[in-house]
């Protein structure tokens, strides 16, 4: 990975988006997001992520044979996510998300089940989790204390071996310590799209499937609790 600030062009493409976004006194986030292993092959046959560990349950021709991070890739993607927060701070941008749930390269570091790594980034929730607290303390550092910084996280990851609702709070009480300001919750990955609950024309209305119902009050549920125990 090279590390550097967006060329001029860039700067000058992301300053007119903002402008453009933010008008009427309208706020305007930057979700910035690694997808890892579920990257799309068309994008990257073999993605970095993770670890080695291939989705399952996938068509093999969407997603490919991913290629674990090493140590020192993974902190030089830290120092990627501080320089995306800080130019969409500086091209105008009113607020920055950091997308780590649905099993993207953020909540894949989280679930145990796609995190067989050995090295701090692996293991213990506090070493799963450490990817995305120090990039949250680095998007800080590099925006300040009063630019507004959101985590969008998986309630779970709605599948057996994978991240707990108890793990989600934990890690949701250590992103407050962080100074993050919003949290958007959320559960699911490729392997299990809970995410993925928006009912079909047949099912809107008052015939909503009741299993729809119930993973959206579920997300809801979680977070009323969660909300009692953040500040």
């Amino acid at each position: 990975f090279e590390v550097g600030e967006p060329d001029a062009e860039m700067k000058t493409a992301l300053k007119r988006w903002a402008t453009a976004s933010t008008q009427n006194d309208t706020h305007c986030w930057v979700q910035i997001s690694h997808a890892g292993r579920q990257t799309c092959t068309v994008v990257n046959k073999t993605p970095k992520g993770v670890s080695g560990i291939a989705l399952e349950g996938l068509p093999k021709d969407m997603t490919g044979d991913p290629v674990a991070l090493t140590t020192e890739e993974v902190k030089e993607l830290v120092a990627r996510f501080a320089t995306v927060a800080r130019a969409c701070k500086e091209a105008g941008f009113t607020g920055v998300q950091l997308h780590a749930a649905h099993g993207y390269l953020l909540s894949a570091f989280l679930n145990p089940k796609a995190n067989d790594r050995t090295d701090e980034y692996g293991g213990s929730l506090e070493n799963r989790a450490r990817f995305l607290l120090e990039a949250m303390a680095a998007v800080r550092a590099a925006v300040g204390p009063a630019f507004p910084i959101g985590v969008k996280l998986n309630s779970a990851d709605f599948q057996k071996g994978g991240m707990t609702e108890g793990e989600s709070e934990q890690v949701a009480l250590w992103l407050e310590e962080q100074g993050c300001d919003l949290l958007e919750i959320s559960g699911g990955n490729y392997e299990s799209p809970a995410m993925m609950g928006a009912p079909s024309d047949k099912d809107k209305g008052a015939q909503m499937r009741e299993s729809t119902k119930k993973r959206e009050a579920y997300f809801l549920e979680f977070a009323e609790n969660l909300k009692q125990k953040l500040k």
